[in-house]
């Protein structure tokens, strides 16, 4: 059972989630210079268009890079489409509110 702190973490979590959801994702495939010619290139692409992924602000995608437990589960709740409850806070200690 989750508690009262992790439910308004997971709140806060998938908040930011459907806001990044929101963003036009497609625009993004086009200007993500450091995923062209990439293997996975394809699939990357299919998800900026079905908007499970986003990238990062400095409009790179890094597809090389490890995946960090908060993108895996922004990954997952998209997927899936888990929405937010309305609640606030943090669900993993170590990873700074709104990464």
């Amino acid at each position: 059972m989750i508690g009262f702190r992790q439910r308004k973490a997971l709140g806060i979590i998938l908040a930011g989630v459907l806001f990044l959801g929101l963003l036009p994702t497609a625009a993004f495939a086009a200007s993500f210079k450091d995923i062209e010619g990439h293997w996975a290139q394809e699939q990357i692409e299919t998800w900026l268009q079905k908007g499970l992924v986003s990238g990062y602000p400095d409009g790179t995608f890094r597809p090389d890079r490890p995946v960090t437990r908060a993108e895996f589960v922004t990954f997952v709740n998209r997927a899936f489409s888990i929405q937010a409850a309305g609640e606030e806070g943090e669900v993993f200690a170590d990873v700074p509110a709104g990464a």
